[in-house]
């Protein structure tokens, strides 16, 4: 039996995230990274990743990792996200090595951090107006951002969502647009209709870049489909430069994220007086819980229920230019 941590990590991510689970692109990136997060912790311990051994995998070490990521600053949300990869790893280690077995037992059964509750941030209706009508149609990549930023608003899709659309995921239907989310975050897909004036713009986009059944929707220059990080600085520089056109300086405070908009569209349509179930389906949401910390958010919503009360009662990871056939290496290439 090979008793490598570098193969176990390996038969990991071929096995079990890619094959047994198929987890989304996004979960198993995520998955990618915290391993990779795990890797630098362990050189910085002088501890070769190619040469460990499984049983050197333990839970003093797993405490000692989150320490680290602690001493490093990090928030609590991204420490409790790598936990959660950590605890998914050994999980997969006790049906392949009972050598471990208790050790992974211990590992599971990690707490998480306690996470200050906070509430989802959005702009209001006239900041997506604003920031809609500053883009330039008259520059040559003037219509595919203002797509881009539609539809993020309008059908409140997630960045990864957004990256992975094809031609045959929109569908013209009259007047309105149809947009077919297939691989979402959990794995729901659902359909969402645009309203005429985000379906015209939809519209014009698709035949002026001619974009085939099999096209993603949006590429970027060298036309490739557009990566989470490229949207978020296309979207930072598009606030950046709606900032400076603006007068009002209570407008665009917060910092931009392309989740923002999809924050705002929720909070829009709880203003409208939409129900939170229909609002949950039109999100993707699995849980309804997932869906009310935006009545928390609406300001409306909150005016509405005092009024009722009151009327009823009273990490760089880069180590080296050098690349070598290692575990990390080949988690970058292969995952």
């Amino acid at each position: 039996m090979n008793n490598k941590f570098s193969y176990y990590v390996q038969s990991y991510f071929k096995d079990y995230v890619i094959g047994i689970r198929n987890y989304s692109d996004n979960t198993a990136s995520t998955y990618r990274y915290a391993m990779l997060i795990f890797i630098k912790f362990l050189n910085s311990k002088k501890i070769d990743e190619n040469e460990m051994l499984i049983t050197e995998y333990n839970y003093e070490l797993v405490e000692n990792f989150i320490l680290w990521l602690k001493e490093k600053k990090l928030k609590p949300t991204t420490i409790n996200s790598y936990i959660a990869a950590i605890k998914t790893f050994s999980k997969y280690l006790q049906t392949k090595n009972l050598n471990v077995f208790e050790e992974c037992n211990k590992i599971k059964n990690i707490e998480r951090l306690k996470v200050e509750v906070t509430f989802p941030k959005y702009y209001t209706a006239d900041e997506i107006t604003f920031l809609l009508k500053s883009i330039d149609l008259n520059q040559k990549s003037g219509l595919k951002y203002l797509t881009i930023i539609t539809v993020l608003y309008e059908a409140a899709l997630r960045v990864s969502e957004l990256c992975e659309l094809k031609g045959n995921d929109i569908l013209e239907k009259g007047k309105n647009i149809t947009i077919h989310v297939e691989k979402s975050k959990n794995g729901l897909p659902r359909i969402v209709i645009l309203s005429e004036s985000a379906s015209n713009i939809v519209k014009h986009y698709l035949k002026e870049n001619k974009i085939e059944k099999d096209d993603y929707v949006f590429q970027n220059s060298v036309s490739n489909h557009y990566t989470r990080s490229g949207i978020y600085k296309m979207l930072k520089r598009r606030l950046e430069y709606a900032r400076k056109q603006c007068e009002n300086n209570s407008y665009f405070t917060i910092d931009a994220f392309p989740h923002i908009l999809r924050h705002s569209k929720a909070t829009h349509m709880l203003d409208a007086g939409i129900d939170l179930i229909v609002i949950r389906d039109f999100l993707g949401h699995k849980w309804l819980n997932s869906t009310q910390i935006y009545a928390h958010v609406s300001k409306k919503k909150q005016e509405e229920i005092l009024k009722k009360n009151i009327d009823s009662k009273n990490i760089s990871i880069h180590r080296s230019k050098k690349e070598k056939q290692d575990l990390e290496n080949w988690l970058r290439k292969n995952i």
